[in-house]
């Protein structure tokens, strides 16, 4: 599971560093970076993923209504 915490925080420096978003979603994104090394159960990282999932969506929406 640490390997895996690990790694989905790396991808979440990496899309702070290089993706342009929204300061809402890089102030949610930092929290839950912050909250992944609590994640101690399978449940707990559901949630997180969850919540990043909810990130990216929000993301992916303010990219796309720029473009339009």
């Amino acid at each position: 599971m640490k390997n895996r915490n690990k790694e989905i925080t790396s991808q979440i420096d990496n899309a702070l560093l290089n993706i342009e978003m929204n300061d809402v979603t890089r102030e949610l994104l930092i929290m839950l970076k912050e909250e992944i090394p609590k994640a101690k159960t399978k449940e707990e990282q559901i949630l997180i993923g969850i919540k990043l999932m909810e990130a990216i969506t929000t993301t992916a929406v303010s990219i796309a209504s720029i473009f339009q």
